[in-house]
């Protein structure tokens, strides 16, 4: 090969790794969707800084064990995200090229079908945890807090877990990546997710990777828990976070919600954070990871004009018994900073974290929005992790308007269940007993109708003086979770001498897998009563009705909730049905 050769063919590898590493990636997220029948999409986001080179297509690949698959990806959008004020223009046009300084949104996908080679190995080779990830480079070269290497992160499916009868999509993320922090301005970030299949989703910070089994190193004094500098008494970085704290204190990290509250202190700092969320998933009565994904943020503390940002003073935390409807206001507050000359006015909108849910904005023509959320929950909706949601508040301030991102929880309590069981004895006498419905003790209020008789006994009796039919009333609550059911029975004595279990008016009915693909089972108990069933969609249309059975097929149904209604004589209950 002659040395001419030898030096263009040099050239163009010299060039080619220029670009690799000029492209600067302003943080970004991986997840995958269930495509029904084993079969995935994976979508990958980057930003990119607009006044760096273009961005190419990253490496995305499958992983487990000793299976490693290159993927072929394609780009599906780009998107400018600059933060900016109705009055300036975009900086990033044309897009994809190297403009000005501004925030360039890239969404790439590919697909997966573990039905079929080379896929179904993971499969046959019992490999559980799959890995989708995504590589590029490379992360910005300014970084204060962590080395700066190649862009990595990863999504993760649990197949043993899910099988091929269940399917899982990781959460959604709704919030930019490239985020710009006002040096000692306090902040507070949420990522916006909503969990397509409604799992428990619990947030972690980590350590970002450069690679699959290498992570990048922090710089001292900073850590996983503390990967910037925030504002702590007397100083250092390293405090006991106070979110509430004017200013705040620390850097507070909420697992539940995925809040980050923080007043950044060095108007100079860039830094990585890296956030996983773990989908969590009761199976066969047991909570399950079924899979997590990354997100990571490219953060850049600079100075600002004088701005307050919003706030989002409502409390995050709620709670509702499963049946009941749950509505709150949550307000939005932006108070005018020291060398403003008018108000900002603010808007709030959510990411729709919870299905079925109402926010609705209480007075648009009012400066501080305020938005009314309104939940109807149904009987099931019962679980041990909270469901979630995102409100995002911004002002109108220009040139660089403000935002604030919260995270609320909402923790739907079960409601007390129970069955009856009554013995009728000689001498017209019933003995009664209240049986819990589950594992949590009840108290207990009988009443008889048109008498005086009331015990708050489990286990008590009455003799009648006249037979007939008696109306008998039962308060159970669970207390302390105080979601108290109200049953009403009734009792025929006639003489004779007979047991009878009473499953009562409202069912302990139980729906799985929920999330589904292809069918459900619908779990009753014994002496339930239920002679037809209905499957309403969610804007009240009528897409099933029949008699009862233990299974019933959805598979012809597109993704969304539904509800599940159950009929009987005595029996009448509403069941939510997720359709993955």
């Amino acid at each position: 090969m002659t040395t001419t050769k030898l030096f263009f063919l040099f050239l163009i590898s010299a060039l080619s790794l220029f670009e690799l590493r000029a492209a600067e990636i302003l943080g970004g997220s991986i997840r995958y969707e269930s495509l029904g029948n084993q079969k995935y999409k994976v979508i990958g986001v980057l930003n990119r800084n607009c006044s760096g080179t273009p961005l190419s297509i990253p490496v995305f690949k499958i992983e487990a064990g000793s299976l490693s698959y290159t993927l072929t990806a394609s780009r599906t959008s780009i998107e400018d995200v600059t933060p900016r004020c109705s009055k300036t223009s975009s900086p990033c046009v044309p897009s994809n090229t190297t403009t000005n300084d501004g925030v360039e949104q890239h969404t790439f996908e590919t697909t997966v079908d573990f039905s079929v080679a080379p896929y179904n190995q993971f499969y046959t080779q019992g490999q559980c945890e799959v890995m989708f990830s995504m590589a590029a480079f490379h992360r910005s070269y300014n970084l204060t807090t962590v080395s700066a290497n190649q862009f990595y992160i990863e999504a993760m499916l649990n197949l043993c877990i899910l099988g091929t009868s269940l399917s899982n999509s990781t959460s959604k993320n709704k919030t930019e990546t490239a985020i710009k922090m006002c040096c000692n301005v306090p902040f507070a970030y949420n990522l916006g997710y909503s969990d397509p299949d409604v799992d428990s989703v619990i947030f972690s910070l980590e350590t970002p990777k450069k690679s699959k089994d290498s992570f990048e190193q922090f710089i001292s004094p900073f850590s996983v828990s503390i990967p910037m500098s925030p504002f702590c008494m007397p100083s250092g970085v390293s405090c006991t976070p106070l979110p509430n704290a004017k200013p705040p204190r620390g850097i507070w990290f909420d697992a539940n919600t995925g809040d980050l509250v923080l007043t950044p202190t060095n108007c100079s700092e860039h830094a990585v954070i890296s956030i996983k969320a773990r989908d969590f998933r009761k199976i066969n009565n047991k909570m399950e990871l079924v899979g997590y994904t990354t997100t990571e943020l490219n953060v850049e503390v600079v100075i600002c004009s004088d701005n307050n940002p919003p706030t989002i003073p409502t409390s995050n935390k709620q709670t509702v018994c499963e049946g009941n409807k749950l509505c709150f206001t949550i307000q939005s507050k932006d108070a005018r900073s020291l060398k403003q000359t008018t108000d900002d006015t603010t808007q709030l909108i959510w990411n729709n974290g919870i299905p079925g849910a109402v926010f609705a904005i209480v007075d648009p023509t009012a400066r501080e929005k305020e938005a009314q959320f309104c939940w109807q929950t149904q009987l099931g909706d019962a679980r041990d992790n909270p469901y979630s949601f995102t409100v995002t508040a911004t002002d109108d301030f220009c040139p660089n308007p403000a935002r604030t991102n919260k995270g609320f929880i909402v923790t739907v309590k079960p409601r007390a269940t129970m069955y009856a069981k009554y013995t009728k004895q000689a001498g017209n006498k019933l003995v009664f007993e209240g049986v819990n419905g589950s594992s949590i003790s009840n108290i207990y209020e009988w009443t008889i109708a048109d008498t005086l008789y009331k015990t708050f006994n489990q286990k008590d009796s009455v003799s009648f003086k006249d037979t007939g039919t008696y109306i008998i009333k039962i308060v159970v609550n669970n207390y302390p979770r105080n979601c108290p059911t109200t049953y009403y029975d009734t009792v025929h004595m006639d003489g004779s001498i007979t047991t009878a279990v009473h499953s009562l008016s409202v069912l302990n009915a139980r729906i799985y897998p929920n999330p589904a693909s292809q069918s459900i089972t619908i779990d009753l108990p014994m002496n339930h009563g239920i002679s037809d069933m209905k499957l309403w969609s969610s804007d009240g249309r009528l897409i099933y009705s029949g008699a009862y059975a233990i299974t019933l097929d959805i598979s012809a149904y597109s993704k969304g909730v539904y509800m599940l209604e159950l009929i009987g004589e005595e029996q009448h209950q509403f069941l939510k049905v997720i359709k993955s």
